[in-house]
């Protein structure tokens, strides 16, 4: 009882219902969890300002959002099933590990890996629900205040060399932060919002990769288009897409060519990529793809377990495409069938949800952490992955996942009056 009252007071000053901070916590870990890199990064810039020394590892980020999911799941939202899964996780891991070749085994040990075992999977698996309410991310003031000084933080700490991260993982790290900007921005008309988006396309020309950028882009343009096609779509929203256009086309046409011609050239991967004409090459992966076709085409119905490509591909490079990876991994025959069903819960995800704001959150997730697979990273040995399968496969179908009805009419009940309140203030 202590406990909930101590949480009462401190979800009251981030505009949470009484109620409705149980709510919010599966969504906070999930939250930090996919923050996690951004916030250690701004966490060490911070501390550097100050002088004072901190680890390299920031493990302790990541034990502290699992002893924190552990409680949540223990007092709020406890259920066998859960658990059953989780050891179903470890159960195809270890079954993975057995049938691989002594080459890929020792990709099971790596770091990544073993983040993603120790770390995502648990997380993820005990936090993810069908009643999580993820829109709260785009409106509540908890989730938008910290996203917009993660942005800001982000960009002081890489403008003054503080940060060392490769523009690749920088980028990606920071894609979700810039799609919630955007998303409050553009649907929940958080106007102050357009600030931290602008910082955001900055620090994504000027320290970050194409690909964040694209997928960026391809969200703007999905959460555009289904306000255009809803029904209920308001003047505001019409006024606040003008102005989106508007605002692409001034930073197309002055602010990227002002780039172009700063300083900021040298260094930027994404303006040196521009300033050359290749913005779009992508000639190293066409040639890795044709190794790719050539091994799966001989390999028949056989199952070589996970990071196979990484032992037959040159240098050790993993395929850079989920769809070769998976096939590499699990042949033809199971192969097919892991990419059926992963592309159908993606398409369900969208076209399934009559609602727009079902449908802003599926493309939220699709674009933040799956999209950049189909040309870039591993889904193998990369956290990002777990959080996007299964939060589509937990949220998005029709199966009851809370073992509690009582809680689940409580929680669509206070789900309604946060809505209704919403719309007496004038939020959208």
């Amino acid at each position: 009882m202590e406990f909930d009252n101590y949480m009462n007071s401190i979800f009251k000053r981030f505009e949470f219902m009484e109620k409705n901070y149980k709510e919010a916590l599966p969504v906070m870990c999930i939250f930090g969890l996919f923050m996690s890199h951004t916030f250690y990064r701004c966490l060490r810039f911070v501390f550097e300002l100050m002088n004072i020394q901190i680890t390299d590892n920031m493990s302790f980020i990541w034990f502290g959002l699992l002893f924190f999911a552990i409680i949540v799941y223990i007092r709020y939202c406890f259920q066998l099933l859960k658990l059953l899964l989780l050891i179903g996780s470890y159960v195809f891991y270890i079954l993975n590990y057995c049938i691989s070749s002594p080459e890929a085994r020792q990709y099971y040990t790596h770091g990544d890996v073993m983040t993603v075992l120790l770390i995502y999977i648990p997380i993820c698996v005990l936090m993810v629900n069908k009643n999580n309410k993820w829109e709260i991310m785009f409106q509540n003031r908890f989730f938008i205040v910290s996203t917009d000084a993660l942005i800001v933080l982000s960009f002081l700490a890489k403008y003054t060399y503080s940060d060392h991260s490769d523009y690749m993982s920088f980028s990606y790290d920071l894609l979700p932060a810039w799609n919630i900007v955007m998303i409050s921005a553009i649907y929940y008309n958080k106007k102050i919002q357009w600030l931290f988006l602008v910082i955001g396309l900055l620090e994504g020309f000027i320290f970050g990769a194409r690909g964040p950028i694209l997928w960026f882009a391809v969200c703007m343009f999905l959460i555009s288009f289904y306000i255009i096609n809803n029904k209920k779509k308001t003047v505001k929203h019409i006024i606040v897409l003008i102005i989106s256009i508007l605002g692409l086309y001034i930073f197309i046409d002055i602010i990227i060519p002002f780039l172009m011609n700063s300083t900021f050239l040298s260094s930027s991967y994404v303006l040196k990529r521009i300033n050359f004409g290749s913005l779009t090459d992508n000639s190293d992966r066409k040639y890795l793809y044709v190794f790719c076709r050539d091994i799966i085409s001989n390999m028949g119905i056989n199952v070589y377990g996970l990071f196979y490509d990484r032992t037959v591909l040159p240098n050790g490079m993993y395929a850079h495409n989920f769809i070769y990876e998976i096939l590499l991994s699990f042949g033809w025959f199971f192969g097919t069938i892991i990419i059926g069903i992963i592309s159908i819960l993606t398409i369900k995800a969208i076209m399934n949800n009559e609602r727009i704001e079902k449908r802003i959150i599926a493309t939220f997730f699709i674009c933040s952490f799956f999209l950049r697979y189909i040309v870039s990273g591993s889904i193998f040995d990369e956290g990002n992955f777990i959080i996007y399968i299964t939060v589509l496969s937990t949220c998005f179908n029709s199966s009851k996942n809370c073992s509690d009805k009582n809680l689940c009419e409580e929680c669509n009940l206070i789900s309604k009056t946060c809505y209704s309140e919403a719309k007496s203030n004038g939020c959208n």
